[in-house]
């Protein structure tokens, strides 16, 4: 690589493969940038059961009586609360200091983003009284520029956050979260606020928004869509570099000249048909690739950032899954993603490690994500450590429009996030009889299904938790090891679906009814 592209990948890229202290404990894993400053720790903390901290201007002056330790949700034990009350409305706060600005690379000129991993559910955000901006939707991320907001005159910036999360409201994505007094069945305790890292970043005014790659093997290449924070006034370039392990592979520069680009990156290294495996990505060889975009404009350096991505296709063909053309019979667990400790947030990064170093351990060389949008560091030793994923949506329990706007709200922008992770093969939309019929009547989920075809050209979005329609496979599913290696080419005829009274009402799990008006059978 090019002395510029070089230098970052060598320095940026440590945070991810050199630092034992910081490897892979990045909020962020595939966008990294050169100077990010960590606000996880202590806040101050205030429960607001009567819904007076607006009224009461709490976001100007207050401050709060209670601690917490952030990115732990309040009712967990790791929090330093343990609370398992019913708390619809909570208050955070926190000063920034000149240090944790500085770590950030913020200065005169220069934009600072304050960004969440997630909170549950809806948030509004201050710093130094002025307000940032809402978010609604609990398992993804957003960010807000918070530079007009500094009050020059201050030495420490306050940042104050409300967060609502109504304990009783089933019309949420709730995944596996509780909405009665105490966990029941198959439920665990409730995660409320804020229960991924928030982290502060210094950017150009004019920078790199997004970064998306998808792989295409046969022709050997890469396509990189991105977008910038505005369309540039005058043409900008972008430069992209790709390598292994210090080797360059590939270098391309073009010309932007609006806020969306597509890049093609052909790897000559992937087009030479004896070497042609050594790139790709999958479970026994999970094959990275370190990428460094950056943005000219004007005549200086507007951004750089350091990604990864890796080579790989996927197909389904004659009911078999198919992994860079070679038949791959999955070998998945189920994966919750829940500490009794800290509830849906990790204990730490190194413990989303642990796990996934577990699953490999175990055999697997695959994981289903169950009901729960997971933490991209998770993803991340997914990516490192060869573990093909099913990323599935967490449920509402009560179905209408609502419902269904909420859902495919917080789907799309997991797409949006989670897309380029080369593991990720199976997108599960709906599952077992949550809203799986109302789904396909929501105008907006239209926008779901090509969304997730376009992330993973070949792949199969799937709407529900199991996927044939015909009794004799499900039953083939559920088969000993012996019958499945002696699987019959011919499938069982489907049920004869029936009218009246007596309609059988059969889910797509067994077990769990599935009503349509005037027809039923397994779907």
């Amino acid at each position: 690589m090019p002395g510029g592209e070089a230098a970052l990948a060598e320095g940026v890229l440590q945070t991810l493969k050199g630092d034992a202290a910081l490897d892979g404990g990045h909020p962020r894993p595939q966008a990294l940038r050169s100077a990010w400053a960590e606000l996880d720790g202590e806040w101050e903390f205030a429960f607001d059961d009567t819904d007076s901290g607006l009224s009461e201007r709490w976001q100007e002056s207050c401050a709060f009586p209670l601690s917490i330790r952030v990115p732990f949700p309040f009712e967990s034990e790791l929090s330093g609360i343990g609370d398992t009350g019913y708390h619809p409305v909570v208050w955070y706060a926190r000063d920034l200091t000149p240090g944790e600005l500085s770590r950030a690379g913020h200065e005169s000129g220069r934009r600072l983003m304050l960004r969440f991993g997630a909170v549950d559910y809806r948030c509004r955000v201050w710093v130094d009284g002025h307000l940032l901006g809402e978010h609604e939707g609990g398992h993804t991320p957003f960010a807000f520029d918070a530079t007009d907001a500094l009050d020059a005159g201050r030495a420490t910036h306050r940042i104050v956050v409300r967060v609502e999360d109504d304990p009783l409201d089933v019309a949420q994505p709730r995944g596996k979260q509780e909405w009665l007094p105490e966990p029941h069945a198959i439920w665990y305790q409730r995660t409320s606020g804020i229960w991924q890292p928030v982290w502060l970043e210094a950017v150009d005014e004019l920078h790199l928004r997004t970064l998306h790659w998808t792989p295409d093997v046969p022709r050997g290449e890469v396509r990189l869509e991105l977008e910038l924070s505005r369309r540039p006034a005058s043409p900008a370039a972008v430069t992209v570099a790709i390598g292994r392990d210090g080797e360059a592979l590939a270098r391309v520069s073009a010309t932007v000249t609006d806020q969306r680009a597509e890049i093609v990156i052909p790897i000559p290294a992937q087009r030479n048909g004896q070497a042609h495996e050594e790139l790709l990505w999958h479970p026994g060889s999970p094959v990275l690739l370190d990428a460094t975009v950056t943005l000219d404009a004007d005549g200086r350096r507007r951004d750089a950032v350091a990604s990864y991505f890796g080579m790989r296709s996927t197909a389904v063909r004659g009911g078999e899954f198919v992994l860079n053309d070679r038949q791959l019979y999955l070998r998945s667990v189920l994966y919750q993603g829940y500490w009794t400790e800290s509830h849906l947030a990790s204990p730490s990064a190194s413990a989303l490690r642990a796990d996934v170093e577990l699953i490999a351990e175990l055999g697997f060389n695959a994981v289903r994500i169950h009901q729960k949008i997971e933490d991209p560091r998770f993803l991340h030793w997914t990516d490192r450590l060869g573990i093909l994923v099913w990323g599935e949506a967490p449920g509402a329990y009560e179905f209408g429009p609502r419902a269904l706007q909420r859902t495919t709200s917080e789907w799309l922008a997991t797409l949006e996030r989670d897309r380029s992770h080369p593991p990720i093969v199976t997108w599960v939309l709906a599952q077992r009889e949550l809203g799986c019929a109302a789904h396909r009547r929501q105008p907006r989920a239209a926008r779901v299904r090509p969304r997730a075809r376009g992330a993973h050209p070949g792949g199969r979005p799937h709407p529900s938790h199991h996927l044939e329609r015909r009794l004799g496979a499900r039953r083939l599913r559920h088969a000993d090891a012996a019958r499945l290696r002696g699987r019959p080419r011919r499938r069982l005829r489907p049920l004869p679906r029936r009218r009246g009274p007596r309609t059988p009402a059969l889910g797509n799990r067994t077990g769990q009814p599935r009503r349509r008006a005037g027809r039923s059978g397994d779907r």
